[in-house]
């Protein structure tokens, strides 16, 4: 009967990468999420990660190291984050201001463990008037020397999208561990 169950969870569950724990493998969730921009047609894509070590690892670099980790009591810093850094990218996106670059310090005790004080927005000083959401640029910056960059348009979508895939990547990742015990 478990065999059963976990076959039909892992069919019903796609998403789920499966792998024995007592092993020295990993249990190890990924869920993919792609879109484009309706502006440019630029494709897009994240991915959200957890596994046995518990952090919960954002890219837009699928299947690489890099990205953004959070432990599951950081989600909700994170969000209040991507959301301060989208009022103000946005506001920069909208005002075609070039040459800006604002760095979030002070901002130390409600950021994640492992994102450093070096978060900033930036815009490239060669922008031409008017410019892409692509050019608002979001540097993310780890206590390791470890970094990514997004665009507004990323910043965008993350912000929209980050509740539900959370959720989604810790619930699956729950099942199956349970199914997995």
């Amino acid at each position: 009967m478990r065999t059963f169950t976990i076959l039909l969870a892992l069919t019903f569950f796609s998403t789920l990468a499966f792998a024995d724990e007592k092993s020295g493998n990993k249990l190890k969730v990924k869920i993919n999420h792609k879109f484009k921009d309706t502006e440019t047609g630029e494709k897009y894509e994240f991915q959200f990660k957890y596994d046995t070590d518990e952090w919960l690892q954002i890219t837009n670099n699928p299947e690489s190291e890099t990205g953004i980790n959070l432990r599951r009591d950081e989600v909700g810093k994170f969000k209040a984050i991507v959301e301060k850094m989208l009022k103000f990218g946005d506001a920069v996106y909208k005002n075609q201001i070039t040459g800006v670059e604002k760095k979030f310090k002070g901002e130390k005790e409600i950021l994640p463990k492992l994102l450093s004080d070096r978060i900033e927005i930036s815009i490239e000083e060669d922008v031409k008037t008017p410019f892409k959401k692509s050019r608002v640029i979001v540097f993310w910056v780890s206590p390791s020397g470890q970094y990514q960059y997004w665009d507004l348009r990323e910043l965008e979508e993350i912000a929209k999208i980050f509740d539900d895939k959370q959720k989604d990547v810790f619930k699956k990742y729950d099942l199956l561990k349970a199914l997995n015990d």
